[in-house]
């Protein structure tokens, strides 16, 4: 997800067909990476509680506590 990607992202929601709560690789859903977005329009804003509405604000990355072994 990026700055560009908003409109794909709600063309996304509008479908219903992706799942907000899937982790990335790195773990993080598409809720964390939206909180790194600079929101510089309302269209863009309400996208964005849009997704804050039907995903889940808590769920925590799954490279949390991971350690790494030397």
């Amino acid at each position: 997800m990026s700055q560009c990607n908003i409109g794909i992202m709600q063309i996304l929601l509008d479908t219903g067909v992706c799942d907000v709560r899937r982790q990335n690789r790195a773990g993080y859903t598409a809720i964390m990476l939206a909180s790194l977005l600079i929101i510089d329009a309302d269209a863009h804003r309400d996208i964005i509680r849009r997704l804050f509405i039907v995903g889940d604000v808590n769920i925590k990355s799954a490279t949390v506590g991971l350690s790494s072994s030397v």
